[in-house]
């Protein structure tokens, strides 16, 4: 069991480390998709595009400013309490049992917290994946929309083009 729990802890921090990366790549990639390759919003499938989107980064926003620093001293906290079982003697640590009790207590509270936040956010991504999906198809009429559009175009020029030539 402590072997497994030590396993999570280590995955955890791991993920943890890995994380703030994870997010400046993710912040670029929204900034250029808001900057750089403005999307106008002038009919449904933009429309969902950008309220994806801007969903995205409200939920990133949140993550790393209310979320990632709450993770940070859970993981922070369950260090403290590993470091008591570890590093004291067991009448030392008889002694503190009732601090400990209350600081385990609190920790719980803050633990529930976050899992309540996170389970709320995991809904909010979920509710965004589904707009995602619809946005994605709408999206891919509309290429297809657009395509046809093209080939018409091209062939109305392509006959207007004969037509010239024949005209000469």
């Amino acid at each position: 069991m402590e072997n497994a729990d030590g396993h999570l802890v280590a995955t955890l921090q791991d993920s943890l480390s890995k994380l703030p990366a994870s997010m400046v790549c993710f912040s670029n990639s929204l900034r250029h998709l808001f900057n750089e390759s403005k999307v106008t919003g002038q009919d449904d499938a933009t429309k969902k595009f950008l309220e994806v989107r801007d969903n995205t980064r409200q939920n990133a926003v949140v993550y790393t400013e209310k979320l990632l620093p709450l993770s940070e001293n859970v993981v922070r906290s369950i260090g403290f309490f590993a470091d008591y079982f570890q590093d004291l003697e067991f009448e030392d640590w008889a002694e503190c049992l009732d601090d400990l009790i209350d600081d385990v207590e609190k920790a719980e509270g803050f633990c529930d917290l976050l899992k309540h936040m996170h389970n709320t956010m995991i809904s909010d991504l979920k509710k965004n994946e589904d707009k995602a999906e619809v946005g994605i198809e709408l999206l891919e009429k509309m290429k297809l929309q657009y395509e046809r559009d093209s080939q018409s175009l091209r062939n109305k020029a392509l006959e207007r083009s004969e037509s010239a030539g024949k005209k000469r």
